[in-house]
């Protein structure tokens, strides 16, 4: 994917990422479901940027899913499997995607820590790292984790108009943002401060310091008052 959101973490943590170009597909006339969740009247077809945007957020959410596996299996701190179950079902939604389009998954394996592309092998390696120095370490890669999924799952919607992707990107906004939300109430309670890497710090205080989301989310629907990070 020569478009893609790369991390990497080599003595501390160095950030890149590229934005994807605009691109927009024509509609077809295919019936379809979305996730078991919702019923849509058509399937779009899909552009090849579209294609990537689904197939690159699967792996992520994959390695979202596997990095909170592991990190509770080394401090059994709920939080981590909880977030991690529902990482599964992100997997799951993007699954019924890439099976309604018939789209090649590229989650060729289950086994945790095992992608098919070598970099996120290297993101799963390096987030390991990092979080495996200390549980306040290991809390902080949960919140760069959800940081980058919200990232790039804007883009992904910024880049489609297609209804049924719209609504899975949507609900995986959804889920990412109350993910960080508690990531974030954690740091607070161990009186740690988290400079965001993907977000501005309005974004990231506007999502952290509002109430959970529950229920479908449309677009820009984020509209709670943000209060004022502690120390301010």
């Amino acid at each position: 994917m020569k478009t893609k959101l790369t991390l990497t973490l080599i003595a501390g943590l160095l950030l890149t990422f590229t934005n994807f170009s605009d691109a927009r597909g024509p509609k077809g006339t295919q019936q379809g479901t979305c996730n078991g969740t919702c019923q849509v009247t058509e399937t779009p077809i899909l552009t090849e940027l579209e294609t990537e945007h689904i197939l690159w957020m699967r792996q992520e959410e994959k390695l979202a899913r596997d990095v909170y596996l592991t990190l509770y299996d080394m401090y059994q701190v709920p939080v981590f499997y909880n977030i991690a179950s529902s990482e599964q079902n992100h997997m799951n939604a993007l699954l019924n995607l890439v099976n309604m389009y018939e789209l090649t998954d590229t989650v060729a394996s289950d086994e945790v820590g095992v992608f098919q592309d070598e970099t996120f092998t290297n993101l799963y390696n390096d987030l390991v790292q990092l979080g495996s120095q200390s549980l306040i370490e290991a809390i902080k890669v949960g919140a760069l984790i959800e940081e980058m999924d919200i990232y790039d799952i804007k883009l992904a919607i910024e880049d489609t108009q297609a209804e049924p992707v719209i609504l899975i990107y949507e609900n995986l906004m959804r889920g990412s943002r109350n993910h960080l939300r508690a990531f974030a109430g954690l740091l607070d309670a161990f009186g740690e401060v988290y400079e965001p890497q993907y977000l501005t710090q309005e974004e990231f205080d506007q999502i952290a310091y509002s109430a959970k989301e529950t229920g479908a989310q449309s677009k820009g629907a984020n509209s709670n008052k943000s209060r004022a990070r502690k120390g301010r």
